[in-house]
């Protein structure tokens, strides 16, 4: 959650920062790691805040991850975010706009 930008590490037990932590020293004995973060925009200056991250860890290290796979997990954090933008908004606007946009409200009215 440090960072702003993709972070990837092909082998947590070579790297300072985590070979000490206990996902890699015990099981699942995790080894490789790629985050990306999840930004979402806040209050009336728009700054990013720093939600999460969507991550995938093997518990192989990897040689590499390449620029299409960087592309895609950014891809998919993206899409996290914006499903969960999609969810707050619907829930602002009350159940029954959600059940609306759903199609839930939508099929019952046409079905009479």
């Amino acid at each position: 959650l440090l960072q702003d930008e993709l972070l990837v590490v092909n082998d947590l037990a070579e790297d300072e920062r985590f070979m000490y932590n206990e996902l890699v020293t015990v099981a699942p004995n995790v080894r490789f790691y790629a985050g990306a973060p999840l930004l979402c925009p806040r209050g009336s200056d728009r700054k990013l805040f720093k939600l999460g991250c969507f991550c995938i860890m093997d518990t192989e290290p990897r040689r590499t991850f390449s620029a299409d796979d960087r592309g895609m997990l950014k891809v998919l954090a993206s899409a996290v975010m914006s499903h969960m933008e999609t969810k707050e908004r619907q829930s602002a606007q009350g159940p029954l706009a959600s059940r609306w946009q759903e199609g839930g409200l939508e099929q019952r009215i046409l079905a009479l």
